[in-house]
């Protein structure tokens, strides 16, 4: 399990950017020599398929969000690291929050395939009829999708709180 102390070590963290770059590190033998000139001042980590920034560090792969979290705070999260305004890759300190599953999955965007345009809407089939549902909760049948947005987001501030997105 990485340390507090190796993470300070071996990375810096900028809060502004949220940016992490390799330190230099104590020379001890020829491999460290040849890592130090490679690498030490340079940006490190890279974007997953999904968005999300890791760096690997001794073999093991680790959240960039996650280690701007345990850099800053000295402990890791107890949960998951929301990104407060839903870009993946922005690990800006001022950016990322502790939350829940549920927490963190109520501050996701309307999905892919969402055909109204907006988060919590959908169209009955067969009918000129908008749906607004939250937490697998109908919340009522309205003429346009923009009436049942207005319903969900009275919802959401009431189920999620800080964490709803609309």
């Amino acid at each position: 399990m990485l340390t507090h102390k190796r993470l300070l070590e071996i990375l810096s963290y900028n809060q502004n950017t949220g940016v992490f770059t390799w330190k230099l590190r104590v020379i001890r033998n020829q491999w460290d020599k040849t890592w130090n000139t490679k690498h030490a001042g340079k940006i490190t980590g890279y974007t997953r398929h999904n968005g999300y920034k890791v760096i690997n560090i001794s073999f093991k792969e680790y959240s960039c969000s996650r280690l701007a979290w345990f850099y800053v705070n000295g402990v890791w999260p107890k949960g998951e690291v929301d990104h407060i305004n839903g870009k993946r890759a922005d690990n800006r300190i001022k950016n990322l929050r502790e939350s829940t599953r549920s927490e963190n999955a109520s501050n996701r965007s309307a999905q892919r395939n969402n055909t109204s345009g907006f988060k919590g809407v959908w169209k009955r089939k067969g009918l000129n009829i908008w749906v607004a549902e939250i937490n697998n909760m109908k919340l009522g049948h309205f003429k346009t999708p923009e009436a049942a947005s207005k319903a969900y987001a009275i919802a959401a501030k009431q189920y999620h709180k800080d964490f709803a997105k609309l």
